[in-house]
């Protein structure tokens, strides 16, 4: 079971992108780009190996994601969760697996997830 959860999210990785999103998601513009926040409930699933975090998104996060993703190509994006900072980064491609990567990960969103 490990081994295959640990091909799918080598296979999500690949999209070469870091972040999150969320059902329920503000969106603020700031100067820079946008701020997406989510909160716990949007994830279905998560995994964490050596200081990386995959989000599993539940289907309508996942959808979602995927549109603000196209919407954001070539521009940055700041990802909360649950009132925390995971993440900031320049939106490459079109994420539609639903599955995020975020490397070095913040303690404080470690705890959380792993508390869900």
């Amino acid at each position: 079971m490990r081994g295959v959860a640990l091909l799918f999210f080598a296979l999500a990785s690949v999209l070469a992108f870091q972040g999150t999103f969320a059902s329920e998601a503000i969106h603020d513009r700031n100067e820079d780009g946008m701020e997406l926040r989510m909160m716990r409930n949007d994830i279905h699933d998560v995994y964490i190996e050596k200081g990386t975090v995959w989000l599993k998104l539940t289907p309508s996060a996942a959808s979602e994601f995927e549109q603000l993703t196209h919407q954001r190509l070539g521009k940055s994006l700041d990802v909360y969760v649950d009132g925390i900072h995971a993440t900031t980064f320049d939106v490459q491609a079109v994420i539609t697996s639903g599955t995020l990567e975020i490397r070095s990960p913040p303690e404080a969103l470690l705890e959380k997830l792993q508390n869900r």
